[in-house]
């Protein structure tokens, strides 16, 4: 998406809250704008506004913690990701960030128990799959990070992301006819 939508969401957000200043969709959808925009810190001030209105508004915690990731503050980003899962446990999306910020800390063990609780919610996660295959690849378990690209590239064929990573393992493995074959499929759905 382009600067001029997200300057057009925030205007948009703006003139909620100016009709409504406690209306926490608006402050939400402003603080989702912001950081678009390169504007992290006004973005922070939008989910601490959500939060002092409602402090658990278990959107508000995650949305603050992913600007604290773009800010390099993980330890504070992690604290916020607790908290939106501690808020709401079954959401998938809560724990898949999570296991997204453990994962740029390197921690990724850590970040492979988030994937596995996505998975134990939702187990035809294709991303939870991609990203649990990505982190065991990480870890040196080639032939268990294979078997999610294959099930997340089963899951969504139409993901040239998770194509082109399935190849790169597969080249990385020797397998080289295999991995020309998911080039071939990721190039064709990048057009």
């Amino acid at each position: 998406m382009t600067a001029d939508y997200w300057m057009e969401q925030l205007e948009k957000w703006n003139q909620e809250i100016r009709f409504r200043p406690n209306d926490t969709k608006a402050w939400l959808g402003k603080g989702t704008a912001l950081p678009a925009l390169g504007r992290q810190e006004e973005a922070l001030a939008c989910h601490d506004r959500v939060l002092a209105l409602h402090p658990e508004h278990a959107e508000a915690w995650n949305g603050k913690s992913i600007v604290l990731v773009a800010m390099k503050r993980m330890e504070d980003a992690l604290a916020c990701h607790d908290m939106a899962i501690e808020l709401s446990p079954d959401n998938a999306e809560f724990r898949y960030a999570k296991g997204i910020t453990l994962a740029c800390c390197g921690k990724h063990a850590d970040a492979l128990e988030c994937c596995e609780k996505v998975l134990a919610l939702h187990p035809a996660d294709a991303w939870a799959l991609h990203q649990k295959g990505s982190l065991l690849a990480c870890m040196d378990h080639k032939e268990e990070a294979l078997a999610c690209y294959a099930r997340a590239a089963e899951l969504n064929p139409a993901d040239a992301v998770i194509w082109y990573d399935y190849a790169d393992l597969l080249e990385q493995m020797d397998r080289m006819e295999e991995a020309r074959i998911c080039h071939a499929k990721a190039a064709e759905l990048d057009h």
